[in-house]
């Protein structure tokens, strides 16, 4: 996978080839996000039949097919949402989908010395809970500095997803400085690069 610098600065790196599902966990999270927005109805008016018939009665923990993912984020692009809404919504549903995982680095992030970098080695965790396939790399740009890329991923396309994932990782690593910047840096209807900075 193409990285944005020399591969001795790579962090963390996953190689799946193409995306083949999304969990169901991680869309049931966005759609109680929604739901808590007062924004379900107009969601559920912008999808279609047979993807409302999977989603809204699935539970959390189950492999959905791609079409399912493709319409769920299509049907959030409809919204109309602008950036910040979207990131504020991945966010919280970055939060809630990640509880427990969350508890064991507050703990960690109590202890001296830790920073962002402490958790990034368990990006590929969390993202194999979600995603199957699709390639993932963090690599480090300098000592607060770091781009986060996401590689053979068809769900870049949708705005809706990149503010999000932008907003997910913004909420995730406040626990661990100050400040967290994170932007976009480049995206392409399957690649989304963010460059994650903190002090």
């Amino acid at each position: 996978m193409p990285t944005l610098v020399e591969a001795d600065k790579i962090i963390v790196r996953v190689q799946g080839g193409p995306l083949r599902h999304v969990r169901s966990t991680l869309l049931c999270s966005g759609i109680a996000e929604l739901r808590a927005r007062g924004l379900l109805d107009t969601y559920l008016r912008h999808l279609p039949k047979q993807a409302a018939d999977i989603l809204i009665p699935a539970v959390a923990g189950t492999w959905l097919p791609l079409e399912i993912g493709h319409a769920h984020y299509t049907a959030c692009d409809s919204l109309g949402l602008n950036p910040e809404e979207c990131a504020a919504i991945g966010g919280s549903s970055g939060t809630r989908l990640q509880q427990s995982l969350l508890q064991t680095f507050v703990r960690l992030a109590q202890g001296a010395g830790a920073s962002p970098l402490t958790l990034f080695p368990a990006y590929p965790r969390v993202y194999n809970r979600h995603f199957d396939g699709g390639c993932l790399a963090i690599t480090r740009l300098g000592p607060k500095d770091v781009s986060l890329e996401l590689r053979e991923f068809p769900f870049a396309r949708y705005g809706y997803f990149r503010h999000g994932f932008r907003g997910m990782n913004a909420e995730g690593l406040k626990l661990f400085a100050r400040t967290v910047y994170v932007r976009e840096t480049s995206s392409s209807p399957s690649s989304i690069v963010l460059r994650i900075s903190w002090v």
